[in-house]
């Protein structure tokens, strides 16, 4: 998607629509390429766009408050979040396929089983890359298009004022770089899971927000690829701490199939349906039934130990790049950015 200069000169109302469009437009092309096809670059696609779009329209709410309504915002959400697992899944099997190299047999085998494992897991869940999924997609994406499209009719932030979009991106700009900031700090060491979490979302918000902005504005290219920078060096980071909570899950998932079988030895049955009430296995259980060999204990501490190392690589990445005296010389280059974006109506 390219922006056009002449749509950020229009009042922010009739411009944030334009925008709107563009990027839903973006999501539909997406949505076909995966209906064709359901491999892991059409998946991508089609989440940046549905991402994108969320983005504009969170960022605008209040402007889009007749077009856009709470449950079309949980709709895509709800659409977003379907591909997460099968997004993971292939993350975490790539991930493993680069821990299988080298000459540690015990890795090899223990990715192996997390292989397995994870695949099993996955197949549990059921597969989010249906027909159901991008129908669902059409469904919100025609009745947003019908609405989005009546950018001459009157809003609640309607045409009286003067305020351009590019003035309206540029106001927002400097509070959404402040969220990032803000969730940096806490990001000390790499362990800090959550805030450097909530620095990745912000650092999204802010690139889609800037994104349709960035090519008319002197160093906003710039800008933007360094906020992709920023969340890719985040996102390798959130991957190894989703990697980590799935070993885990792997491992205590291969305990309580160890516990069942002696239980199963020593009381003749299962006791997993005492634990549920109804007869049925809790979830925790059921997870567990994605194993079907217990865990190799050395090849999975192997694994532990590569993923420790490759999750301290990643935070010193974004130690180097963003911490500290790096993102305060960053914000900066954003204010300018912010400033110069502001008078590019005067132009």
């Amino acid at each position: 998607m390219k922006t056009k200069r002449s749509t950020l000169l229009l009042p922010t109302a009739r411009g944030v629509r334009l925008v709107a469009l563009e990027y839903l437009a973006d999501a539909e092309k997406a949505a076909d390429k995966l209906g064709l096809a359901h491999d892991h670059v059409a998946l991508h696609d089609f989440r940046v766009a549905v991402r994108r779009l969320r983005s504009w329209v969170r960022a605008f709410e209040e402007h889009l408050a007749g077009a856009v309504a709470r449950k079309d915002r949980h709709q895509l959400r709800d659409i977003s979040d379907a591909t997460n697992l099968h997004r993971d899944t292939e993350v975490q099997l790539d991930w493993l396929r680069h821990a299988a190299k080298g000459i540690s047999r015990k890795r090899k085998v223990g990715a192996g089983w997390l292989r397995d494992y994870v695949r099993s897991r996955q197949r549990l869940a059921g597969v989010p890359l249906d027909n159901e999924l991008i129908e669902q997609f059409r469904q919100a994406q025609s009745y947003l298009t019908d609405r989005l499209s009546r950018v001459d009719e009157p809003t609640k932030h309607a045409e009286k004022s003067t305020t351009s979009l590019a003035q309206a991106i540029a106001v927002r700009v400097m509070p959404h770089l402040d969220v990032v900031g803000s969730a940096l700090k806490y990001v000390r060491s790499s362990v800090d899971e959550v805030p450097a979490h909530r620095a990745r979302i912000a650092a999204k918000r802010l690139r889609y927000l800037i994104e349709p902005a960035a090519p008319h504005v002197k160093q906003g290219q710039e800008i933007l690829e360094r906020l992709k920078s920023l969340q890719d060096e985040l996102g390798a980071l959130h991957d190894a701490h989703v990697m980590a909570h799935q070993l885990h899950d792997a491992l205590a998932a291969s305990a309580t199939t160890e516990v069942e079988r002696l239980t199963t030895r020593a009381f003749g049955h299962s006791v997993w349906s005492a634990d549920s009430g109804n007869g049925q296995a809790t979830g925790k259980c059921a997870t567990a039934t994605a194993v079907t060999t217990l865990a190799p204990r050395r090849g999975m501490l192997a694994l532990a130990n590569r993923l420790r190392d490759d999750t301290e690589r990643a935070f010193a990445r974004i130690e180097k790049h963003w911490l500290g005296d790096h993102f305060d010389k960053f914000g900066r280059d954003v204010r300018a950015f912010a400033a110069r974006l502001e008078l590019l109506h005067a132009r």
